[in-house]
C-alpha cells in the first residue's frame, strides 16, 4: 500500500515532531521511519520492515521500536483477520485514510475521501455509539482486474 509521498510531511520535520514528543531517535528508528516514507504511509507487517532494514537486528528489538513509534504517535497498529498487525503512519503524520483491497490481485489502494458526517450520525444513532475514530477497508475488484475479466 502507497501513500503519495509528496503528501507526507519531510522526514526532518517528522524526526523533530517524534523528538520533542520525548522520542531518542536511534539507528533503528531512523531507518524504521524512513521506511514508512519510502514505501507508504501504511499496510507494512513487522516481517515486512525486518526485511526492509539494512542490518540483520533482532525481531524483539524491532518490535520495541515499534511499540515505541506507537506509544508517541507516529504509528498505529491494526490487526488483520489473519492475526497479523500492521502498521501505518498515524493521522498526525499521515492523516485520515482508509483502504480499498482488490481481492483477485491483492493491490491497496488508499482512500481518502470522507464518510458523509450524515452516515455517521445515523450508525451512531441506531447503535448507540459514538464514533471517535475508525477505519474502513472496502474490498471488490480494481480496475486492471475488472478489465482483464472482460478481455
Amino acid at each position: 500500500m502507497h501513500r503519495d509521498r509528496d503528501s507526507l510531511p519531510p522526514l526532518r520535520e517528522i524526526y523533530r515532531a517524534l523528538r520533542h514528543s520525548g522520542l531518542r531517535m536511534t539507528v533503528l528508528k531512523r531507518e524504521i521511519v524512513d521506511l514508512f516514507a519510502q514505501r507508504g504511509a501504511c499496510g507494512i507487517s513487522a516481517g515486512e520492515i525486518i526485511d526492509g532494514l539494512s542490518a540483520t537486528v533482532r525481531p524483539s528489538t524491532v518490535y520495541r521500536c515499534l511499540e515505541s513509534l506507537v506509544e508517541v504517535g507516529f504509528l498505529r497498529r491494526a490487526r488483520t483477520s489473519g492475526g497479523v498487525y500492521r502498521y501505518r503512519m498515524g493521522e498526525r503524520f499521515a492523516g485520515h485514510h482508509d483502504h480499498f483491497r482488490c481481492s483477485s490481485c491483492g493491490r491497496m489502494q488508499m482512500v481518502t475521501d470522507a464518510l458523509p458526517r450524515s452516515l455517521l450520525d445515523g450508525l451512531e444513532r441506531k447503535y448507540g455509539f459514538s464514533v471517535n475514530g475508525f477505519d474502513l477497508h472496502l474490498e471488490g475488484m480494481c480496475e486492471d482486474c475488472l478489465g482483464s475479466r472482460t478481455e
